[in-house]
This record gives C-alpha cells, structure tokens and sequence, in this order.
C-alpha cells in the first residue's frame, strides 16, 4: 500500500521507540484505567473483566478506578464509573454486571422465585433492593443509579444464590434484541459449584437498557447451566465478495474492508459514500512549526482518496459503521473487540459464519516499523506504523497453514497462519465485529 510506503516530509528531531503501536502522553482523567489518556467504555469493560476474574485483567492506574476514594476497588466503583459515563453523554446500552453481596434478609426470600424486575425510579429500586440487602448497601447503589441516571435509562434487576466465599459464577454472556424481543443470556460458570450447600452470598444482576428498548421489547431471561459446547472444524471458509480500493481509494483499505464485510451482511453500501460521508477524517497542518494531524485511533489521518496519507484504527472504524447504522435506519451496530485473541476470531466467529475486520500489515505481510511522528489537536504526539492494514479475516485451514482474507489490495487471499498471527499481535490485536439484529 502506498501509504506505508510513503511518509510526509517530517522535521523529526526527536524520535521515539515504543512497544505499541502509538503513544500518547496525556494527563490522567478519573476512569482512565488502562492509561491509553481517555475515559470511555473500554475502562468500563476492563475494570468489570477484572472484578469478575478474568483470566489476564489488569488495571494499569488502579487508583483511577478508586471512584468513591475508600482505597479499595469494587462494583460500587464500577457503578459509579459507569454513572459518570452517562454524565459525559456515553450510552451504556446492553452494558451488564453481576455483583456478590452478603444479604442481610436472605431468610425471607423464597429462592426459587423469579426476582427479575425492571426499575424506572429510585424509589422503585430502593423497595427492591430493601428486600434483599442491608440499608447501607441499598444506600450505596442509590448514590450511583439516581434521578439522572433513570432520566433516559432503565435498570433491568435480578437476583440469583451462590456459596459464599467464591468468585460470582454466574456471568451475563450477551444481550440481544430482535423480533420485539430482549434477551439476557447468562451461564453459570460451573453449575455443580453453583449448588447450595453453605452460607449464601446473593448475586445482583444489573442490566442497563435506554427507556425505549425497554418500551418496545419484551425481556427474557435464558438462564445456561452449562456453556453450549462450540465444534470448530479444522478448515473452514466464509465465501466473502472483494473489492478493491484502488485506483480510487488509494490509502482507504479500512473503509473497503468495511464496504466488504458491510455488503456480505445485506448493506448496499459503496466505498466512497463510506469514505465521503461517514469515515471521521482529518487533513494535515502546519502551526508555529509543529505539524499537527488526526489521533488515528478515532480519526482517519489525512483523507483516503490520496495516496499521501496514513490511515486509521478500529474505533474509527467503529465510529464510521454506526454512524451508517444511525443515519440509514439500520439495525445493526459495531463493535471494537480489539484484544480478542486469535483462536478466540478463529473459534467463536468465523467458525460460526461470522467475518470480521482485522488490522495487520499489507507487502505480503511486510514486518512493522515507527515512522512519522506529529501533534494531535489535544496535544498529544503519536507515532505511525508503517504498513499498517486492514481486511476482513474470511476462514482457516490448520491443516494447511493458511489463513483466509478479503484484502482490498489483492482479492480475496490466503496468508501463512503463523505469519499473519504474529502481525495482527504488531498491530495491537485490533479487530471489529457488526452485529446485525
């Protein structure tokens, strides 16, 4: 790609190394847990993995999780983390959590009765929450979904029994709306453990939903004793149809790899209407001696139609398909699962006919390198990977050791497995899902 080849005419005094793939120097905000200079839904995301266990969560700034200023990181932190989001004008539409917490009036409950209910008030919650936990806890998450939070939100309760003493085993899997339908898929992690036999914790399962979901939906609980086993083939293909970037969009195999994956899922949708209309981009300037550009991850440097520009990452991306979804009507919405590893793309999506976009290098999968360096408009310096590329990851043949893309550059391809693996690894594991509903 000719972008990776050709770099601006930079005064680079100063050059930096770094071990990923841009570098931001920004002040810390309150939320930011995993020091990438900005609070967003991704800190949510990381600091509920870590609360839940997940294998691999790390906090980076533990102390930015530190919400309510105990020196101790919790759910009520989560809440809170969440609550100031909304503040900021973030949706947490479908956002899920599972809390473990002694309670207090366990005696009086029948367990086996279905606890779900769905909360519009503070009082509304503060009478559910009365009859399963202490007045200091029901205090706490009164703090943190108040008046504001149920102005446009809804919260979506329920309450299941575990043993104490143990990480919360059951987790919410996913949330799905379709045919007038709202459904909350949750799994016990071990179902033989899940059995009573001790002291109880109660675990409070909080779903967050916008009034109008919830207004036009029915809700539906699919309780998983066991995870559906996944059967994954050694070889398998999705049969995607290419289309080139070039000649007219010589630096845009983000936004082409988007038109692919998009018109494989029934949009008809071209690439320059993506590129013109949608796709958040940003040209070069000169002020006072500092050249100043996008920050790629959210913004496309420089404009696709030239071939002297870079490109952008998964969250433009993202950006750039739901704006399509919002401004057409679609039911459809993106999402940055970025870290996602490998086998998990291989197993738990394109197995099961689901394609995505995937960031590696273009040359025949050439190996990176640091490259420009300018001034985000915020202030911040970011560094360029040369070769840098996106495609829609199509299928697999272990046997064979290749891996299946639709490449804007070269067609519909395949690459050496262990090759590609270690490039979409350079490139920081970025890739994007669409869910259509």
């Amino acid at each position: 790609m000719k972008k990776k080849l050709l770099a601006l005419a930079l005064s680079m005094v100063n050059i930096w190394s770094f071990l990923v793939p841009v570098s931001v120097f920004a002040e810390e905000e309150k939320g930011d847990v995993n020091r990438d200079g900005k609070f967003n839904t991704e800190d949510v995301v990381l600091l509920q993995n870590w609360l839940s266990g997940m294998e691999g969560a790390t906090l980076p700034e533990w102390e930015n999780a530190d919400f309510d200023e105990n020196a101790q990181i919790n759910i009520f932190d989560l809440c809170l983390m969440k609550k100031k989001l909304l503040e900021k004008g973030y949706s947490l539409a479908y956002q899920a959590v599972t809390d473990q917490i002694y309670a207090g009036n366990k005696e009086k409950i029948d367990t086996d009765e279905n606890h779900s209910v769905m909360i519009y008030s503070t009082e509304e919650l503060k009478n559910y929450l009365s009859a399963f936990f202490e007045e200091k806890i029901v205090g706490k998450f009164l703090e943190i979904y108040d008046e504001h939070y149920f102005e446009e939100q809804g919260l979506l309760l329920n309450v299941f029994w575990q043993n104490s003493g143990t990480m919360p085993l059951l987790h919410v899997n996913d949330v799905t709306r379709s045919l007038g339908n709202v459904q909350i898929i949750a799994e016990w992690e071990n179902a033989d453990s899940a059995e009573l036999n001790g002291e109880e914790s109660a675990l409070l399962v909080q779903v967050s939903l916008p009034k109008k979901i919830i207004q036009q939906n029915s809700i539906e609980w699919k309780i998983l004793q066991d995870a559906p086993e996944i059967r994954v083939p050694d070889a398998y293909q999705i049969e995607v149809k290419n289309i080139l970037q070039n000649p007219e969009l010589p630096t845009g195999c983000e936004t082409v790899a988007l038109t692919i994956l998009l018109n494989y899922l029934g949009c008809p949708v071209n690439k320059l209407t993506l590129a013109r209309d949608y796709l958040p981009k940003m040209e070069f300037y000169w002020r006072n001696g500092i050249l100043y550009g996008a920050d790629f991850r959210t913004t496309f440097a420089g404009n696709p139609e030239n071939s002297y520009s870079y490109g952008c990452y998964a969250p433009c991306i993202t950006t750039t398909a739901n704006e399509y979804f919002r401004d057409n009507a679609i039911n459809g919405q993106a999402f940055d699962i970025t870290g996602t590893d490998f086998d998990t793309l291989l197993k738990e999506y394109i197995a099961q006919d689901i394609p995505v976009l995937i960031w590696i290098t273009s040359q025949n999968l050439h190996e990176t390198k640091l490259t420009s360096i300018w001034t985000t408009p915020e202030g911040n310096q970011v560094q360029w990977v040369a070769y840098e590329h996106c495609v829609v990851l199509t299928g697999y043949d272990h046997d064979q050791q290749l891996i299946y893309v639709s490449d804007p550059l070269t067609g519909n391809v395949a690459y050496d497995e262990g090759k590609l693996r270690q490039r979409y690894i350079d490139l920081g594991q970025q890739a994007v899902y669409i869910n259509m509903q």
